[in-house]
């Protein structure tokens, strides 16, 4: 795998590196139907168009499935902190929080304590990503995400949360800076309350 420089435009790399099935099966679609009226009617440009739109949307997956750009790294990180979290795996946590990374005045030792307890209290047995918004900006970056933990104390908890991370060179991916709780449930939760009780 090739990880897309974090100078290279975002918005860009998206559009060039990132899987897009739905825009590969249109060019798959396209390339039969080209291929069926090629058969029908011989005709010579057709069969040229559709090798080259063929061959075009190969090298375009290929490159897509190559590339790792900054925002699939970060959303595979996200996706990583919610599963070793399920796990209560809080080293596997430490290594994706920066040494520097804040939460209501918390540092990083305290962070880790602080979710030991909720999760154990809680005992979370999964977390499920259910929406994501991420926001880039060379080596920072945003997340917006909504999780639904299933916990044996009180069945399904959803929760909203606010992530700053950096891209750092040493380890070599993405840190999380800051973190904010921001709902449980329907209700917000003030700022800098770190992790209030559910009830």
């Amino acid at each position: 795998m090739i990880r897309l420089s974090e100078s290279f435009p975002s918005s860009l790399g998206a559009w060039l590196f990132e899987a897009h099935p739905l825009l590969f099966l249109a060019a798959g679609v396209l390339v039969f139907a080209l291929f069926w009226r090629w058969r029908q009617h011989r005709d010579k440009r057709l069969a040229i168009v559709g090798l080259i739109l063929g061959a075009l949307t190969i090298i375009w997956m290929t490159i897509g499935w190559l590339v790792v750009t900054p925002r699939e790294r970060l959303v595979a990180e996200t996706q990583k902190l919610l599963s070793v979290a399920a796990e209560h795996n809080m080293a596997a946590v430490s290594q994706l929080l920066s040494p520097r990374v804040d939460m209501a005045g918390w540092g990083k030792a305290q962070i880790l304590t602080q979710l030991r307890m909720r999760l154990s209290q809680l005992r979370v047995s999964d977390n499920i990503l259910r929406s994501m918004h991420v926001r880039l900006n060379g080596r920072q970056a945003q997340t917006d995400i909504v999780v639904i933990s299933q916990t044996a104390a009180y069945g399904p908890v959803i929760t909203k949360w606010l992530l700053i991370w950096r891209d750092h060179p040493r380890p070599g991916n993405w840190q999380i800076t800051r973190m904010d709780l921001q709902k449980v449930g329907s209700v917000a939760v003030t700022p800098g309350a770190g992790l209030p009780s559910l009830y």
